[in-house]
């Protein structure tokens, strides 16, 4: 191998290891996920659900009483939804967006930013809820 295919390698090699960083620096796109949970993020006493990792739990968003965590659970991003006691939804994906849908509230939707449309308005930095007719 030559000098210059082996600064090539080199030079790929290095580019595979730096995007590789930047997945993992911020998983599923969501860089509430790389800091440390504080006591806002634990998932409130009535969320019992073993699937979802409760260490892993951060409060994205806080609207009109309702409360929107994203968790992780093995592989994948959930979106909790949870108003109080056990009223509360969540539903999981290896991709955003995630839609949770909870009796009585807005489909809610996890996503790498809000989006405000005709069919959504944003309430946060991440979540977005839909409109009703």
């Amino acid at each position: 191998m030559n000098t210059q295919s082996s600064a090539k390698a080199l030079l790929v090699g290095a580019t595979v290891v730096l995007l590789a960083g930047c997945t993992l620096a911020t998983p599923f796109g969501l860089s509430e996920l790389t800091e440390t949970q504080s006591a806002e993020d634990q998932l409130p006493a009535g969320v019992d659900d073993a699937a979802l990792d409760a260490s892993s739990s951060r409060l994205i968003d806080e609207a009109d009483g309702v409360k929107y965590f994203a968790v992780r659970s093995s592989d994948d991003i959930c979106l909790l939804v949870y108003v109080s006691g056990d009223t509360w939804s969540s539903g999981c994906s290896t991709d955003l967006p995630i839609d949770v849908e909870l009796g009585g509230y807005p489909t809610a939707r996890l996503s790498t930013g809000s989006v405000d449309s005709d069919a959504w308005r944003s309430v946060g930095k991440r979540i977005s809820v839909e409109k009703t007719p």
